[in-house]
């Protein structure tokens, strides 16, 4: 698949006076610092369509401007529908479907009437759409997983209240957890990292403008102990087997409250060994289609974050905002087909399983109080 760069996004800025004063609008530039390579479906690197809503392109709406619509979307040279039609067919005989649309011998014409025909015949849950392989057009069918449409945290500022063995335990598990699922935090994560360095920034260098908790918490994230346990947490590599030992070895030598959160530890040591969440992430590919549909990256709505403080306050606005206004980057799965296909394709209930477990651990962490 090809790399791409983020397009800019309008955010806001505070301005100077206070951070929880009046903002501006800023642009994130942090978008196109640059390349992020995207995902494809399973069975190799492909050129992304499946976020290209082709609903859309074969509605009939867009039909006065249909042919130009697909020929830039398809932009290689592809002369007839056989591939397509006998992926189609195929996967139809798997499903007990029958498949039998009416053929043109005009390419475009024939390539909507396959698409709609197969449509029909798919079940309600899945979508499909197109992927590129090799200059062939590929049938891909997918569908969303269910988890929350809003941002997705875990602080873990109340590490402060754990004595050292504990502490050390939790920030294997956090390094585990963060690795092994793909989940983001300080150092790592766009819009965490954007706000860091031009928000607090712009604090630390125009300091006599702002009053002394702003520069407080700005020092706090630039130059303080956050970035520094991050940092550590970053360097941490640890297997889930050895994780699982460490947290047996001090059971028994730590408080009841620190053997519930042991508990819960050891409970999704097997689950997140088993899948991962930034596997079901699927973005659209903007070189290659005609529009931008604006969803949310999945890797941003999942992060690590030091405590829900101003920082987050700003990330769950500006993130929970886009994702009320332009739609999320939701787990999906899918599958590319061709002719040979010979399974269909199954929904992983991963990550509502990861999801009742998150929030399991989040609630005992929140709950977390000083030891003795």
């Amino acid at each position: 698949m090809q790399a791409i760069k983020k397009k800019h996004r309008a955010v806001s800025q505070p301005t100077r006076g206070g951070i929880d004063t009046r903002t501006k609008p800023l642009r994130y530039s942090a978008w196109n610092s640059g390349e992020v390579k995207t995902d494809t479906p399973q069975g190799g690197d492909g050129n992304g369509f499946l976020n290209c809503e082709f609903h859309d392109i074969v509605s009939p709406e867009m039909e006065y401007q249909r042919n130009e619509t697909l020929s830039s979307v398809l932009s290689f040279n592809v002369t007839n529908t056989d591939f397509l039609y006998n992926s189609a067919l195929n996967y139809c005989h798997l499903l007990g479907k029958k498949f039998d649309p009416e053929l043109t011998g005009k390419y475009y014409d024939d390539l909507i009437r396959i698409y709609n025909e197969f449509d029909r015949q798919i079940p309600d849950k899945y979508s499909l759409n197109f992927d590129v392989v090799d200059n062939e057009l590929y049938f891909v069918i997918y569908a969303n997983s269910d988890f929350p449409n809003q941002f997705v945290f875990l602080p873990i500022k109340n590490i402060e209240l754990m004595e050292p063995k504990m502490a050390k335990i939790f920030k294997q598990f956090v390094s585990y957890y963060s690795k092994s699922q793909g989940i983001l935090f300080h150092g790592q994560h766009m819009d965490i990292d954007y706000i860091v360095d031009v928000w607090f920034g712009e604090i630390l260098e125009y300091s006599t403008e702002y009053d002394e908790e702003d520069i407080r918490v700005a020092k706090m994230y630039t130059e303080g102990k956050i970035p520094d346990l991050f940092n550590e947490i970053s360097r941490i590599s640890i297997t889930p087997g050895v994780l699982e030992k460490e947290c047996k070895a001090i059971y028994n030598e730590v408080s009841s409250q620190d053997q519930e959160l042991l508990n819960i530890i050891l409970k999704g040591i097997p689950l997140l060994s088993s899948q991962r969440m930034d596997s079901f992430s699927y973005r659209p590919d903007e070189q290659n289609i005609s529009y931008d549909n604006g969803s949310v990256e999945f890797e941003r709505i999942l992060a690590i974050i030091w405590d829900e403080d101003y920082l987050w306050d700003q990330l769950v606005r500006v993130i929970n905002s886009e994702l009320g206004e332009f739609g999320g980057g939701e787990p999906v799965q899918c599958m590319r087909l061709d002719p040979s296909t010979e399974e269909l394709l199954q929904i992983s209930d991963y990550p509502m399983k990861f999801y009742d477990w998150f929030i399991e651990l989040i609630e005992k962490i929140n709950k977390y109080e000083p030891a003795n």
